[in-house]
């Protein structure tokens, strides 16, 4: 990697100084680089039946609630509100501040937990495992932390990493978390001990995602080196190595199946891989400027792009065909992503917005308008009935994902009272 580069990512994702931490400072090119170089759109993890098959689409997630008329409340963090992510029983919500701290919610009653997870730079993504039990954190300083979510007690400090999260960087089982390092290598953690697994040597450039694939067997990584690679989990084996993009790589993602992956490059454009070869299947261009997000559609066999060019498209991955092109956005995209049961999408722009999409025709579904200011993250309920957004203007908007009908809204500095209603 050149030095001027590396010297540019440090300087970028390097911590804000505690008193402009705390008083929500955060700088538009700071945030702006972590969104496009690192990534973060996708998928969350479709449902799994006990025998590893996807589980029926339709069925509703274990402990989801109904919510009621609309609610609002503080939101507890003084400044933007960078991710916010449901837990897998849909009964809490998470949110990441550019204050530097993490916090949990209970949507039922709009109070917040008492722990409050902290760090020394703004929190750019936050995480539940999927047994809910733990939380990790990543910072814009690189710092990744696990966290016991009941008591809030760190079990670890993880540093020197690129500081973002993906869906997928906890194992299915929930005992590791993968990790991508500004030095190419990758890594493999205990969630409970925090101890160091394993390493997967190496890329050459900045790892910018890394995710597990649905059966915990493989490891997928890509780099600003561009190129993606698969891994064996369990021996750190190098299995494939995808090259072919001229430039960096903000993302890849495994297809449900795990036979295909698509790698999504600054560039604009993105390919989609035989994942046991590293053969290039087909290239999906038409985006102007880079891609933010891809995914494989967790149900379907179709392939979600979306880019700072303010679009979204749909593509058939066996051929590149275009299906469908989202547009109506009047800024770049911040972040795409589907719901586990396929059926939607839901992206996110710095013009204020988030839009719900049907993943099969590309219409319009709703609008989302309720923030004054750049949206950081949008993301579906694991039921796919509820979508979460946050943004620049520090609140968090919990809607549905039908209509649009607001449900809960945390909004403003202050911490909720205990007793509100």
């Amino acid at each position: 990697m050149a030095q001027g580069t590396l010297h540019t990512m440090r300087t970028l994702l390097s911590p804000t100084p505690t008193r402009r931490a705390r008083s929500g400072v955060f700088s538009a090119a700071r945030l702006t680089f972590v969104a496009l170089a690192l990534g973060c759109g996708g998928a969350a993890p479709p449902p799994t039946a006990s025998s590893g098959e996807p589980a029926d689409p339709s069925a509703r997630e274990p402990g989801a609630e109904e919510l009621g008329p609309p609610r609002v409340y503080a939101s507890g963090h003084a400044g933007p509100v960078l991710d916010a992510s449901f837990s897998p029983d849909q009964r809490t919500l998470v949110t990441a501040g550019a204050d530097g701290t993490a916090r949990i919610w209970e949507l039922a009653t709009g109070e917040a937990r008492a722990e409050v997870f902290e760090h020394g730079a703004a929190v750019t993504t936050v995480r539940f495992s999927p047994d809910g039990r733990t939380l990790a954190t990543a910072a814009a300083d690189g710092a990744i932390r696990l966290w016991s979510v009941r008591g809030g007690q760190l079990r670890a400090e993880l540093p020197d990493q690129t500081g973002r999260l993906q869906a997928d960087s906890f194992s299915p089982d929930s005992s590791a978390l993968v990790t991508g390092g500004a030095d190419g290598v990758a890594s493999i953690w205990d969630t409970t001990t925090g101890g160091l697994r394993r390493t997967l040597e190496r890329h050459e450039d900045v790892i910018t995602s890394a995710t597990f694939s649905r059966d915990g067997q493989r490891v997928l990584t890509s780099s600003l080196d561009g190129s993606a690679k698969v891994w064996e989990a369990r021996t750190g084996v190098l299995r494939v190595s995808a090259e072919g993009h001229p430039r960096g790589l903000v993302l890849a993602a495994l297809s449900p199946d795990g036979r295909r992956l698509v790698s999504a490059s600054t560039d604009g454009s993105a390919k989609v891989w035989e994942a046991e070869t590293g053969r290039v299947s087909t290239s999906l261009v038409g985006h102007e400027g880079a891609l933010v997000a891809a995914a494989f559609n967790p149900f379907g066999p179709s392939v979600m792009t979306a880019g700072v060019d303010g679009t979204a498209r749909i593509w058939d991955p066996r051929d590149g065909t275009l299906r469908a092109l989202l547009e109506g956005h009047e800024g770049p995209l911040a972040t795409a992503r589907y719901n586990r049961q396929g059926s939607a999408l839901v992206t996110a722009s710095r013009d204020g917005s988030a839009r719900v999409w049907d993943s099969a025709t590309g219409e319009l579904r709703v609008a989302l308008l309720a923030h004054t200011g750049p949206v950081h993250s949008a993301a579906f309920s694991p039921d796919g009935e509820l979508v979460v957004t946050s943004g620049e203007d520090g609140s968090v908007h919990v809607v549905s994902a039908h209509t649009g009908a607001a449900r809960v809204t945390f909004t403003g500095a202050a911490v909720p009272d205990a007793t509100q209603d």
